[in-house]
C-alpha cells in the first residue's frame, strides 16, 4: 500500500494461466514504493487538507504533492528478495 512518504511507485501485472500454480488462473500485480516501508500497520497518509503536508517546492496537482524535478516515468528493479519470494 502505497504510503504518504513516498516519492515513487511502479507496477505491474500479469495474466497467469493457472498451469503449474496453486494459485490457479487469474491475475498478478505487484507494486514497489520508493522508500519502502515495512510497517503494515501504520496509516498510509497524513492527517490535514489535501497538500496541506506537501515538502517545500513541491506543487499539488490532483490532491497529490510532487515535485517537477522527479522522474515521472522510469524503471527500477525489483530487490533480489522481492525475486527470491516468486515460484
Amino acid at each position: 500500500m502505497v504510503r504518504a512518504s513516498s516519492t515513487e511507485v511502479g507496477c505491474a501485472i500479469e495474466k497467469c494461466d493457472g498451469a503449474g500454480s496453486s494459485i490457479g488462473k487469474g491475475y498478478l500485480m505487484a507494486c514497489l514504493y520508493k522508500p519502502g516501508s515495512e510497517v503494515i500497520r501504520a496509516k498510509p497518509y497524513t492527517k490535514g487538507p489535501t497538500c496541506s503536508h506537501c515538502p517545500k517546492d513541491w506543487k499539488c496537482f490532483r490532491g497529490q504533492c510532487y515535485h517537477e524535478s522527479l522522474p515521472q516515468d522510469s524503471r527500477i528493479e525489483p530487490p533480489p528478495s522481492l525475486l527470491a519470494a516468486l515460484p
